[in-house]
């Protein structure tokens, strides 16, 4: 019978753990975090292709008017936006997180004059982990990670 309790008592363990989704998901912005750093930093190239370069003209007036920043920066409101403090919204059993800079689908979609250059994704290795630590957490109780 001590077996039969036990068991019971793991799956009780797994369903609170799994009907606490706020707990779990909040493990997971600091992933989000780290992921839109490293398409930032890579220009795309995290998500599979690198950002179209600047036009000439545009590249020159950037140049001239925020010497030294990168695509998609120019103050680093949008990037900070994705790597510092996203906009998160929990709705019944989901998180949605991103950013509330209105710019940002312009170049998502390439929208406008804007070619497109996406700059909010998941790659698969990141899918994985984030399935991972949900299933750890879940199912093992392992804390859900700080990266």
């Amino acid at each position: 019978m001590s077996g039969i309790a036990e068991y019971n008592a793991r799956l009780r363990r797994i369903r609170d753990r799994a009907s606490n989704e706020r707990t779990m998901f909040r493990g997971l912005i600091a992933r989000f975090k780290n992921s839109e750093r490293r398409i930032f930093d890579s220009e795309g190239q995290a998500l599979g292709a690198r950002w179209r370069p600047l036009s000439p003209e545009y590249a020159a007036a950037k140049s001239r008017d925020y010497p030294g920043t990168p695509i998609l920066v120019r103050t680093g409101r949008l990037r900070s936006s994705l790597t510092e403090r996203p906009t998160v919204r929990f709705r019944g059993n989901t998180m949605e997180i991103g950013t509330n800079v209105p710019y940002s689908q312009y170049h998502q979609r390439g929208m406008g004059h804007n070619p497109v250059r996406r700059h909010v994704g998941l790659t698969i290795g990141d899918r994985s982990a984030w399935a991972n630590d949900v299933r750890e957490y879940i199912v093992n109780g392992r804390p859900m990670k700080e990266f």
